[in-house]
């Protein structure tokens, strides 16, 4: 490579690892980074300016400041990771010597690591492998003046360091301990939004069908087997009542701490949450959960449990994390705590006089029972043609919805149908969350989206001392409950690669290349999965089972990080007898060419610190053509003994010592010089 073609090679790599903080660093800060690297190409190549030193520090305090007042701190994951990317931008304008490219090298490790930090998706992790090479191939190109030419060679050569040492990090990774423990100072400014609100305003619930973002994996460890319509993810459960408006209401004043030796009931559903990273707090649980924990939180000091049902985490994920859930799948088996009717029963807000005479039409009986009367709400909407919408027509009250427009989302229909069972006397509440899950390519997990968010209710049975799920969406739209939200989509004309941003597919490429798309992109979020599930599970326990299984038992994390140490000093005293003899001969070999440079100084000719060897053998041959021949063969050979993978046998250096020491360089100059100077005279 040229010195200009490194240079862009330098550019590429920092611009390469800036773009992946994209998707949770401040899009100011990545502008930023970018456009100092695109400054100091275009001042190589185009002659335009660079700044100079103090403007550089006024830029790098100036987005300093941004990044306080955007974060409040310059501490934590996503403040750190914003300056690294500024300095290492900003860092580029004064590359001047081979300290500073190496300084560059380094930093962009430095920003590799930091977004491993914040994912490990698989991804993330071809990304890093990739990154990896290209990162050693610059760091060849600046050690192996043989190959600076070659980029195959160099890269070829990085690969083969890479894989060579595949298995010194695969055997650190199982037999040094893990912890567990998350990094201090999260800013959690930029997390994953996924849209979710404990909260529900007309509209709310089904702009979310619009996005398919992962939400959470579910995985059932015992493989319990569940029907579609027994998915229900709650989320929050919403008192609170004003028209078409729902909110958490008084529920939410007291939460409390399950018992240090509180354990989960016996013949439960067990399910594992995978969340995604997200700013929420919620714990989205299967109905009905009795119990939640998340893995080596012994006292269970991170889950906050509500009344009704409710949970949620004290901190955001701001990673990928797992919790696990235990679940009764029917209502009477759960302990429901006592509770205040009128919380249930209060209707904020004035009731139109059409609402109040369907109520008094529907509930003209006062001895008909809960059931009953939700008998006749459906009748109700059967009878007068009410239809499930996607689009949301103008609604700005329950009278809209009940006698102008008749159509609506699962959030209308619940809330709706929650405030009349309230007019009637029947203790009834708005849950939000998700319903079904899209099953994975195996089988062996379901994959909840934002498009699976749903709204339902529940009201208080007297008689079961307990309270019952009910989904009015059944009603108007039984596809939505049985096929999922992708089906009922699919069924209502909404084109999926038209939703998720792949029409081109099919436009281009035609119905079975979209189909294969899809079923490829099926494969890869298996094996994604699988790759974060792996990460997730892999603790100390995990790794305890690991080495019982090649017959080392370990009871205590110190006794772990006892034998890695061991491990370490073994392997790195094992690597150091290996690896002596191979130092020994390039020493020797170094030894050798001191000498010829030494000889070669005597002739009036001075390597330069910036010069490499192959540079330097060009200019000695170019100089002394009356013995190219020998000092090309003594370069030659002794290029290729320091940066051939084969080592150089002692007869080898041994006859490379003597024609070093055969020649006369600095003799022969002087006797040409002095019959030059005889025919001149």
């Amino acid at each position: 490579m040229r010195a200009e073609d490194n240079a862009k090679f330098v550019y590429f790599l920092v611009a390469l690892n800036i773009l992946p903080h994209s998707v949770e660093l401040p899009n100011w800060v990545i502008i930023s980074g970018l456009t100092f690297v695109f400054w100091k190409y275009a001042s190589d190549h185009f002659n335009i300016p660079t700044p100079n030193r103090w403007l550089i520090y006024g830029l790098g305090l100036l987005t300093g400041l941004g990044v306080f007042f955007e974060y409040g701190t310059v501490m934590g994951d996503e403040a750190s990771a914003s300056i690294l990317v500024i300095a290492v931008s900003l860092k580029l304008f004064e590359v001047k010597k081979y300290r500073d490219i190496m300084i560059v090298t380094i930093l962009c490790y430095f920003l590799l690591m930091s977004k491993l930090i914040s994912s490990q998706t698989m991804i993330m992790t071809i990304f890093m492998l990739v990154d990896l090479v290209l990162i050693t191939s610059l760091l060849a190109l600046h050690h192996s003046p043989l190959d600076q030419g070659n980029a195959k060679a160099l890269i070829k050569r990085s690969f083969r360091l890479a894989v060579l040492s595949s298995p010194i990090v695969a055997s650190l990774f199982i037999v040094f301990p893990r912890f567990n423990m998350g990094l201090g100072n999260n800013t959690q400014r930029n997390l994953a939004e996924m849209g979710f609100s404990d909260r529900l305003n007309p509209g709310s619930v089904a702009d979310l069908m619009q996005s398919d973002q992962l939400i959470f994996r579910a995985r059932f460890p015992n493989d319990d087997q569940l029907a579609p319509n027994q998915l229900y993810w709650r989320g929050a459960v919403l008192s609170y009542v004003d028209g078409l408006r729902w909110e958490r209401g008084a529920v939410y004043k007291n939460f409390f701490r399950f018992r240090r030796d509180a354990r989960p009931p016996e013949g439960t559903i067990v399910t594992e949450i995978h969340m995604e990273p997200q700013s929420g707090k919620n714990l989205f649980v299967l109905d009905w959960p009795s119990f939640v924990k998340f893995p080596e939180d012994r006292r269970n000091y991170r889950v906050k449990k509500y009344p009704h049902q409710i949970y949620e985490s004290r901190t955001p994920f701001i990673k990928r994390e797992y919790y696990t859930v235990y679940s009764q799948v029917e209502t009477f088996k759960v302990n429901w705590e006592p509770f205040e009717q009128d919380i249930f029963l209060k209707v904020n807000g004035e009731v139109s006089q059409r609402v109040q005479e369907l109520v008094d039409q529907l509930n003209s009986d006062d001895s008909l029972t809960a059931p009953e009367l939700i008998r006749k709400i459906y009748d109700y909407y059967e009878k007068n043609g009410f239809v499930y919408s996607l689009k949301n027509p103008r609604m700005e009250t329950v009278d809209d919805f009940l006698f102008e427009s008749r159509q609506g989302f699962c959030e209308h229909y619940a809330g709706v149908t929650a405030l009349l069972l309230r007019l009637m006397g029947v203790p009834s509440r708005v849950i939000v969350g998700f319903q079904g899950g899209e099953g994975s390519f195996l089988g062996d997990y379901l994959s909840i989206r934002a498009l699976d968010a749903h709204a339902w209710l529940e009201y208080y049975n007297q008689e079961k001392q307990g309270w019952i799920r009910l989904d009015p969406t059944v009603v108007v739209a039984p596809l939505r409950i049985v096929g999922g939200a992708g089906e009922l989509l699919d069924n209502l004309g909404e084109n999926p690669a038209q939703r998720l941003g792949v029409k081109w597919v099919q436009d281009v490429l035609g119905d079975e290349a979209l189909k294969k798309y899809f079923a490829a992109m099926m494969i890869f979020d298996q094996v994604d999965a699988s790759w974060s599930n792996f990460l997730l599970k892999y603790d100390f326990e995990y790794q305890k089972n690991i080495l019982q299984s090649l017959g080392i038992s370990v009871s205590a994390r110190w006794l772990l990080a006892g034998l890695s140490s061991l491990f370490l000093v073994l392997f790195l005293g094992l690597l150091l007898i290996i690896f002596s003899r191979q130092r020994s001969r390039g020493d020797k070999v170094t030894e050798i060419y001191w000498r010829l440079l030494k000889k070669i100084q005597q002739a009036g000719i001075v390597k330069q610190p910036s010069e490499g060897p192959v540079d330097f053998a060009d200019r000695t041959l170019e100089a002394l053509p009356l013995y190219r021949q020998e000092l090309q063969k003594i370069f030659t050979d002794l290029l290729g003994y320091r940066y051939s993978s084969q080592l150089a046998t002692k007869q080898q250096l041994k006859d490379l010592e003597a024609q070093i020491h055969q020649l006369k360089i600095h003799k022969q100059l002087n006797k040409e010089k002095s019959s030059s100077q005889e025919i001149g005279s």
